[in-house]
């Protein structure tokens, strides 16, 4: 009975955060090799990374299945290192569909020499689309950069961390329709000391890159009125046994 109980419970919760739609899309997990254009799941390198810089897959740092991806930058400084073009991958519904922008990003210790530099990871969407401008045949384009954050100093030790963007108010402001935007692309960028700290270039290693929604209150609180009711009910089952 006990085990019935507990089976209830989680089958009234799977239910109710189906029923929400509360979840997440994936956007990179990277367990694909890189392909003939220099892609992993989609990213691949900016433009104007600085020379040298490369991405490749590694089992380091994999908080989501079995790879991750292994972004080596060979400069410090602000650099706009890697992105993903949503248009090309059918991702731009799920981006207007969803508020949060989350990555895992793992740093070793024995990839970077010991010193008192500092590291940062951030985001910017790029977008462009036509009509923005208010008349048919306009042209506009967004460049909009999320503030760096994950500050990290190799004498801190190994770390892995979970980097989290409310693009919501910023999505607003691209386009009225998923259906006007003509790009949209999301770069990852590093920001760390220049090479005088760091003469070998910086090494990250990327995982569960993913868009999620910021529940909306009536769901949090359905959600928490739900596991009440399952930890009464166990609570009870425990008592009377």
């Amino acid at each position: 009975m006990f085990r019935k109980y507990t089976l209830l419970v989680g089958l009234v919760l799977t239910v109710a955060l189906v029923s929400t739609g509360y979840g997440q899309t994936v956007i990179g997990d990277f367990e694909d090799p890189i392909d003939i254009e220099g892609r992993i799941d989609g990213w691949e390198l900016w433009s104007w990374a600085p020379a040298g810089t490369t991405i490749s897959n590694s089992t380091n740092g994999a908080t989501l299945n079995d790879q991750s991806l292994r972004l080596d930058v060979a400069a410090g400084g602000w650099q706009a290192v890697m992105y993903s073009k949503l248009q090309d991958l059918g991702l731009v519904d799920d981006f207007f569909a969803n508020d949060i922008l989350s990555w895992d990003v793992t740093r070793l210790a024995a990839d970077w020499p010991v010193g008192n530099g500092y590291g940062s990871f951030g985001m910017v969407i790029n977008a462009g689309g036509e009509g923005w401008g208010g008349q048919e045949g306009d042209e506009q384009t967004e460049w909009i950069q999320f503030d760096a954050n994950l500050w990290w100093n190799p004498e801190a030790g190994d770390n892995t961390a979970s980097l989290s963007w409310d693009y919501s108010s910023a999505r607003d402001t691209i386009a009225g329709q998923p259906d006007d935007v003509w790009w949209l692309e999301l770069v990852m960028y590093t920001n760390f000391d220049s090479l005088d700290a760091y003469p070998g270039g910086g090494t990250h290693y990327v995982d569960n890159v993913r868009l999620s929604v910021i529940p909306e209150p009536t769901t949090m609180a359905m959600l928490a009125s739900l596991l009440a009711f399952g930890g009464l009910a166990l609570l009870r089952r425990k008592r009377a046994c």
